[in-house]
Parts: C-alpha cells; structure tokens; sequence
C-alpha cells in the first residue's frame, strides 16, 4: 500500500517533469545551470551539499559531472523520490547549454526508508525543504519533521535533515548550493549561516528575483505558491548575504529576462534578450545566481 506522502511525491513528480518538458520548462533549466557552472566552476572530485534538493536533480547531474553530491531534503516524501532518481539515473550523460558533463560509473544511492519514488522538486516545504515552483500549478503538501541521520561527508546519497541544522561537521563541502529554496525560509540569514558553516569554499544561491517580468506574471495568479514566498531583489539578496556573512566576495548574475511562456514567438523573444552580451549582467532576471566566498576563499 501506498503511504499518502509517497503518493503525493508521485503525483507532483509527474506534474514537475511534464513542466521540465516544456518549451520554457527545459530553457530556463538549461540557462540555470549555466549560470552555476559560470559562477560556482565546480571541479570534478570536489564535495557538493545541496540543501532543500527535493527530488534530486540536481544531484544527479553534479553527479554526472564528476563531483561527491550529497543531498539534504526536510520532506521525507521527497527524499524517497531523491532516492530513487539516484538510483535509476546514476550514470545518464547531461549537460546545460553545451557544457559537457563527464559520466561516471556506479555512483551510489543510498534508499532512505526502502522507498523507491519518481522524483519531484516541488514539496511545499521551509527550512531547508524543496519549495513548488511557483509557475506550476497544485503543487501543495506537508514537511515531515527534520531527521538528523549522518554526520558524513561523502557521497552518501539523501539526508532526511533541517536545512537550519545541517548533520554535518564545519568545513565538510566545497560547495553548498540552494536552488529556489531560500525564497521559502523562515529565517534566511540562519539558513544562510548554516550552510556557510558546512562550507569551507563557496556557496552558490538560485533565487527567484521579484525585480523582473516572471514574478509581475506570477503574482497575477491569486492563490499561487508565490503569494508564501518573499522573493528578493539582487539588491536585497546581497544586502542580506553581507548582513549575515560579513564582507565576503560575491559574484552575480541573472538571466530568463524576457516573458516566461511557450508561445514560439515570445519565447524566441526571451531567447534573444538572454543572448545579448552583457545581459545577465542586469538586475532584472527572473532568476538570481550568487556565488559567495567563505573562510576567505572563492
């Protein structure tokens, strides 16, 4: 018998993927990881925390990349669903925008709880718990509470945990990223303190920007995830980095500054203004990436 929240995990899993299938799903996917591998230039060999990973995919291409991907998720219907994308997925080449990503062979998935679920990003959780993404629609449900289940830190698959309270030791990662997650924290400078304590390099933010067209289009939908949210403005976000961390180094950039929508004609639009050089230099893209030195390292 199926347990409710590994239902809902299916469920929402379906809807997550059919939106990555779609024109602007599978664009702004790619223009995202471009902006991580230009910002954070993660290096094969080197260990990677995400926090809040949802169903995993991130995880699974770090992971193809080369890189000692671990994953912290506070939804145990997601973690399950992380698990299980790990597992089935291990080794299947990726890339984004052209960059190419090396396989490699075998690499673990631990189960968590025995489950094995299709994947899904969008649990509606806070704390270090994957958010929905706003532009899809039905995408509710519940945090379990957090489990602290290992203080390690090899590749060592999902973690049921707190994204306030990391289960790892000081300095364990050489990366910690947060993909749309921090829009959907309670209390975003003792999230941003906890993953900088864990990382003895960098940390790399995705964070929806509401300074741009995609957040004026989606505030429009009443009763949408967005309205949970406090999204921020680059200004705010760095304001909020350097209040919290102090005068670190950070690198930004956006990008998706045209219309989100798969109409061909207005997406080619949106295309074309990501392409112009020096564009995601602006402060107007619906998505923020932030790369921010920590310990005195970039």
């Amino acid at each position: 018998m199926t347990e409710p929240g590994q239902q809902f995990a299916a469920d929402v899993a379906g809807r997550y993927d059919e939106w990555y299938k779609t024109r602007w799903g599978a664009y702004a996917d790619q223009r995202e990881k471009q902006l991580l591998l230009q910002l954070a230039a993660p290096r094969p060999g080197e260990r990677v925390l995400d926090v809040g990973c949802g169903s995993g995919r991130y995880l699974v291409w770090l992971r193809q990349m080369g890189l000692s991907a671990t994953g912290v998720e506070r939804s145990a219907a997601m973690a399950h669903a992380a698990q299980a994308r790990l597992a089935a997925q291990p080794i299947a080449p990726d890339s984004a925008g052209g960059a190419s990503a090396d396989t490699i062979g075998g690499a673990s998935a631990n189960t968590v709880g025995g489950a094995s679920l299709p994947r899904s990003d969008i649990s509606s959780t806070v704390g270090g718990g994957s958010p929905p993404r706003p532009d899809i629609p039905g995408t509710v449900g519940g945090a379990s509470p957090p489990r602290h289940t290992s203080d390690r830190g090899e590749d060592s698959g999902v973690l049921i945990a707190d994204g306030y309270h990391l289960p790892f030791a000081d300095n364990t990662f050489d990366l910690v990223t947060s993909i749309t997650v921090l829009e959907f924290a309670g209390e975003p400078g003792q999230f941003l303190s906890e993953m900088a304590r864990v990382s003895r390099s960098r940390l790399f933010l995705g964070v929806l920007n509401k300074s741009s067209l995609y957040y004026l289009q989606q505030r429009r939908r009443e009763g949408s995830i967005i309205s949970k949210a406090c999204f921020f403005s680059v200004g705010e976000l760095l304001a909020l980095i350097r209040e919290t961390l102090g005068p670190v180094p950070i690198h930004w950039r956006t990008t998706l500054l045209g219309p989100a929508t798969n109409i061909p004609i207005l997406h080619t639009l949106t295309r074309c203004v990501d392409w112009i050089p020096g564009s995601s230099r602006l402060p107007w893209g619906a998505y923020i990436g932030v790369c921010v030195g920590v310990k005195g390292h970039f």
